[in-house]
């Protein structure tokens, strides 16, 4: 299968724990970043592990379920945290015909626990300071298949007391205050339990990592 990845004026891996890393990405403005043919319908090939699932309130896109965008969902989460990109997603059966969207500060691919990715081709351009952060699997990684492994996407308006019983949070970008202990971007919290004070600073971005 051919492909090409984007050119980076810079990315980073950082370890979260035996199963998950974050990946940071700042993209040069001037590539361009192609998919051909359905990269992620061989979960093999990341490491990725798919469940069936139907999207109810997919922000990435919102409408690409009516849009007839395949996607499938991964354990696998994807958020923009500065700048932005365009993205062409190819429709189902048709490689002519393409649905455009603009990647941009907050929005994200999870749904529900899951990190939906589109089954068939991308076409990624007109980069302006793109930045994302991705968390992977690791290669070899811990099987979380049982309980499941799910994610969300907190923000400053999201919640100031945890709601379940989470295996770490993750900053993406800005800073979270939690018991007086200020974590800032590329820092984890772990073992944060249901009923916590939680304090979310304007433009901040936090993966949250639970099970089922």
């Amino acid at each position: 299968m051919l492909f090409q990845y984007p050119l980076f004026h810079f990315e980073e891996f950082i370890s979260i724990d035996e199963s998950f890393r974050a990946h940071y990405g700042v993209y040069n403005d001037l590539s361009e970043w192609l998919y051909i043919s359905g990269i992620f319908s061989n979960p093999d090939h990341f490491n990725l592990k798919s469940y069936p699932y139907i999207a109810t309130n997919l922000p990435f896109p919102k409408e690409g379920t009516d849009n007839d965008v395949p996607f499938s969902c991964y354990e696998h989460v994807s958020v923009c945290i500065n700048g932005s990109a365009d993205y062409d997603l190819e429709k189902n059966n048709n490689e002519s015909e393409r649905y455009t969207f603009r990647w941009s500060f907050g929005v994200h691919n999870v749904d529900n626990g899951w990190g939906y990715l589109p089954d068939k081709s991308i076409y990624c351009h007109n980069f302006k300071n793109f930045e994302t952060c991705c968390i992977l699997q690791k290669e070899g990684g811990k099987d979380l298949t049982l309980p499941h492994t799910k994610f969300e996407i907190l923000t400053e308006n999201s919640l100031n007391i945890t709601n379940k019983n989470y295996k770490w949070i993750h900053v993406a970008t800005g800073s979270v205050e939690l018991h007086d202990t200020t974590y800032n971007q590329k820092q984890t919290m772990y073992n944060v339990d249901a009923g916590k004070q939680l304090n979310i600073a304007e433009q901040t971005i936090v993966i949250a990592c639970y099970t089922d």
